[in-house]
């Protein structure tokens, strides 16, 4: 009788849990053409990602990632953003840094260290204006347009 013990020491399965998710997901090869990742192989030598395009099925090693072998996620989902966001955006932007961005806020009365003084116009515009340029910077980094740039 053959013994069906389980000889991957967990590979296979760490394998398929990470790549659960992915089947069916859209990936982009260097030339970019699309391939649709449709699961994973157990081959005769090595586990495979198996990618799918058109007739073409490419085995893509699982000693390295899917990315490993040139093949970056493609999500056709992904939201399109302005290059220069609405001030509505940046607002929000505001406020989930600040929640005290609409409002002056108090502070210690500098001739009069045991007093409180509110924030003078000046001052308030200042602090808003400061936040702005900040989530304006945040805006620029996490839509690709600041000093992060994705290859």
């Amino acid at each position: 009788m053959k013994d069906y013990q389980c000889v991957c020491e967990g590979n296979w399965r760490r394998i398929i849990h990470e790549s659960e998710g992915l089947i069916g997901r859209k990936y982009k090869n260097k030339d970019g053409e699309t391939f649709i990742f449709v699961g994973v192989m157990h081959g005769e030598d090595d586990y495979y990602y198996c990618m799918w395009k058109d007739n073409d099925m490419r085995l893509l090693s699982c000693v390295g990632s899917i990315e490993d072998h040139g093949f970056d996620l493609f999500d056709e989902r992904k939201m399109i953003v302005p290059a220069i966001p609405e001030p509505k955006c940046i607002e929000s932007m505001c406020l989930r840094y600040d929640h005290s961005h609409l409002m002056k806020k108090p502070s210690i009365n500098d001739s009069l260290l045991d007093e409180w003084r509110e924030e003078t116009d000046e001052e308030f515009n200042n602090r808003q204006e400061a936040t702005r340029r900040i989530m304006r910077q945040l805006y620029e980094e996490a839509t690709g347009q600041g000093f992060f740039r994705r290859r």
